[in-house]
């Protein structure tokens, strides 16, 4: 294995390493979580965040399928679900009657914005268990994802 290749597998096991130390320090304190508490099963879960990003257009009952790698029947039974929670609302598309498009409801993106607000609460906690020149060097090493994760989207 070449050199940068081992620093991969280094990063991958440290990386693990951080998200199973976060995991332990949220199960102690379980009912303080929201990721721990969510009402959602993991198909919902990654269908209200896909719809979520989807912004005003809203998605398609297919591309919710290829998201999360399940058929139709099988969305149409989780969004009915999530209908049923008032996390999404349904209409048709303004431009294809045929096609339906599903965005979240207020409810459903104030959900998914307490989930975020948690995962930044616990990184503020371990960053600033840092002093200023570890946090340094872990924003240069944020910013260099960053530009690799924005040359990703072009590619």
């Amino acid at each position: 294995m070449d050199e940068c290749a081992q620093r991969i597998e280094r990063i991958l096991r440290m990386n693990e390493e951080v998200i199973e130390q976060h995991l332990t320090a949220s199960r102690a304190i379980a009912h303080e979580n929201p990721w721990l508490s969510v009402p959602l099963t993991m198909p919902q879960l990654k269908t209200l965040l896909f719809v979520n990003g989807t912004a005003g257009t809203g998605a398609t009952v297919g591309s919710i399928a290829r998201c999360i790698g399940v058929g139709l029947p099988t969305v149409s039974g989780i969004l009915d679900r999530l209908y049923e929670q008032k996390l999404i609302s349904r209409h048709e598309d303004v431009l294809d009657r045929r096609i339906t498009r599903i965005v979240a409801t207020e409810g459903g993106r104030s959900l998914i914005e307490k989930l975020y607000h948690a995962s930044r609460v616990r990184w503020r906690k371990l960053l600033e268990r840092l002093d200023a020149e570890e946090l340094q060097l872990v924003e240069q090493a944020f910013d260099v994802l960053s530009r690799a994760a924005r040359r990703n989207l072009h590619e």
